[in-house]
């Protein structure tokens, strides 16, 4: 690594404070680009960058989706989406077809269908070339004959499930001679070939560009999920490191009463650690290729995780896991019948000798056909093992987390948003791992109020939205209320920022947004990113109003109405809007987030 750069190696990056943007790479165009961001899009920002004084350039991840279009939930945790090729990289010269962006959302299957037809047509021109790269290219990439495979009979049988098509093809479990007798067909090898050239060209166009970041003294940061599709080539080939029969969620909140179901399969990790983590070692590796840094989302995950048998009604009827549990001899200790508490529906196996309490059993009906006695020891049961529970959750995730930090030169930071325990914040400080913390949600424990910004913690990341949130602006007009918005002001809004005249009152947008933004980056996180749409606070791309237009993910509605925003400007756009450079400019010269 250069000399001019400082160590990634889980050095805190020297104590330096930096600021950043996050984006979906397909959703900023450049002027090379064909219908969505690209991966050239990751280039043409770079002057944008050093001009504002942002340091980190934070993306969603890149992982091929399929037929979907959700960037959680991929066909591979390998493979990425050719989607994101670069045609201008290539030397195609195929560019959007409209000068204009005239819709903010995209087309994913369409435009990359089109894609592809120019891709074939240019792997075909020069086929042996091409294909003399591909032997190289699986030589050295574990990962890659498996995907390939999976692949070709996901395309084959139009995203039907493995499960399905593997009783349709008599096959059970992938082999390397499921790929080598595939390669006897010459048909079949030149669509494999074809789908093997589209990673490589992938994976050569996003190392060069880790590498142009690195000259410019710059920080590229990924997004790595810990869960991965149930159809996918990674739970294919490894099932054994995978409970299938349970699926991860969120327990009931205030966003849900039944809580969420993502229907990701849930990842042993006793197995994981039996096999010394090899599959997490091999993902780090290849990131390792692209990336300064990884965002690691749902990162309570490695500790524990809300898991849902598949019989289960709703997610509500789910439990941590893993988990010691309540065995029949416990339930025996205090004169109760677990089968009783079953029927009554306090209580669900977790396999022949254990039981797990439901999330809310003291409301079910059942629960009330107990005397107080009973009651009490119900109570009893569902705690007793909670400190056991934690402890070794910790240690557990600890394990994983020395993988993440000894594994890679690549900087973890963790996703730690939701309804974190006290052990997994405690545990991310005594390993110099940063957190993140949502400006609009990080208040104190004891009486609520915002805190101030010196008070948030070093080894975090301050933001004040997320893909998964609304915009700021939105939050802030929309979704307070007017005594929390009173509130909100005398916390928030900058005394020390000039109000040109006299429209900057406290219903302009562009003065709230600016002042949040002084906020953010006051704060005493080492690192603060913010999402494009929240760093737009002046100029003619700054949105005014229908903030709730411009989200990425609405998280529990339907996949196909998410993950498809585009902005309706350029990264050459962006270089040439001085006012909002220099307006960016000041606001980190200000908070010292400017690296030399």
């Amino acid at each position: 690594m250069p000399k001019n750069l400082p160590s990634l190696n889980h050095s805190l990056l020297a104590q330096e404070r930096r600021a950043g943007v996050c984006l979906p790479v397909w959703s900023l165009l450049s002027d090379k680009s064909f219908e969505c961001g690209d991966l050239y899009s990751l280039e043409a920002i770079i002057p944008w960058l050093k001009n504002t004084g942002l340091s980190i350039l934070q993306i969603l991840p890149l992982n091929d989706c399929g037929y979907g279009s959700s960037p959680y939930s991929s066909l591979s945790s390998f493979a990425i989406d050719p989607m994101y090729i670069s045609l201008y990289k290539l030397g195609i010269k195929q560019f959007s077809r409209k000068k204009n962006i005239a819709t903010q959302f995209i087309n994913k299957q369409r435009i990359t269908e089109i894609k592809i037809e120019y891709l074939s047509d240019f792997y075909q021109a020069n086929i042996s070339k091409h294909n003399v790269e591909i032997d190289e290219f699986l030589k050295n990439q574990d990962w890659l004959k498996a995907y390939l495979v999976f692949k070709f009979y996901y395309l084959k049988y139009k995203g039907l499930h493995w499960e399905e098509w593997t009783k349709k093809e008599k096959i059970k479990v992938y082999s390397d001679d499921i790929f080598t007798k595939l390669m006897e067909d010459p048909n079949t090898k030149s669509e494999i070939y074809f789908q093997a050239w589209l990673q490589l060209v992938a994976y050569t166009q996003l190392k060069e560009i880790k590498k142009i970041y690195t000259h410019n003294k710059l920080l590229l940061k990924g997004d790595m999920p810990i869960l991965t599709s149930s159809n996918s080539a990674d739970v294919w080939k490894d099932s054994f490191f995978y409970r299938i029969d349970l699926q991860a969620g969120a327990p009931p909140d205030a966003f849900s009463a039944v809580g969420q179901n993502w229907g990701f399969p849930v990842l042993d990790w006793a197995k994981m650690a039996d096999a010394d983590y090899r599959p997490w070692r091999e993902r780090l590796s290849y990131q390792e290729n692209f990336f300064h840094l990884f965002r690691v989302d749902h990162a309570i995950g490695l500790y524990r995780i809300w898991s849902i048998p598949k019989s289960a009604k709703s997610a509500k009827f789910g439990y941590f896991y893993p988990q010691k549990g309540v065995s029949i001899d416990d339930f025996k200790s205090e004169n109760m019948d677990p089968i009783l508490a079953r029927e009554r529906g306090i209580v669900s196996p977790m396999d022949d000798t254990r039981y797990y309490f439901h999330w809310d059993f003291n409301q079910e009906s059942g629960f009330h056909l107990y005397s107080d006695i009973e009651k009490e020891k119900l109570y009893k049961l569902s705690f007793q093992n909670l400190t056991v529970d934690e402890k070794y959750w910790k240690e557990a995730g600890e394990k994983v987390l020395k993988v993440f930090q000894d594994a890679t030169t690549m900087f973890p930071c963790m996703e730690d948003l939701g309804s974190v325990p006290g052990f997994v914040r405690d545990s991310l400080y005594e390993n110099k791992l940063f957190g993140i913390d949502v400006i609009r949600w990080t208040r104190s424990f004891e009486d609520g109020s915002f805190i101030a910004p010196d008070h948030y913690r070093n080894n975090a990341i301050s933001t004040l939205s997320t893909h998964d949130t609304s915009l700021v602006l939105d939050w802030w007009f929309k979704e307070l209320n007017p005594h929390e918005r009173d509130y909100a002001e005398s916390v928030f809004l900058s005394k020390d920022i000039e109000k040109a005249n006299s429209t900057l009152d406290n219903n302009n947008p562009e003065y709230v947004l600016r002042s949040l933004l002084d906020f953010a980056f006051s704060t005493n996180s080492q690192f603060s990113i913010q999402m494009l749409s929240d760093l737009i606070f002046c100029g003619k791309y700054s949105v005014q109003e229908d903030w709730h237009l411009h989200k990425i993910n609405v998280p529990g509605t339907i996949e196909e109405k998410n993950w498809k925003y585009r902005f309706n400007f350029t990264a050459e756009d962006l270089i040439h809007d001085k006012e909002l450079t220099k307006g960016i400019n000041q606001l980190l010269l200000k908070s010292k987030r400017i690296v030399n």
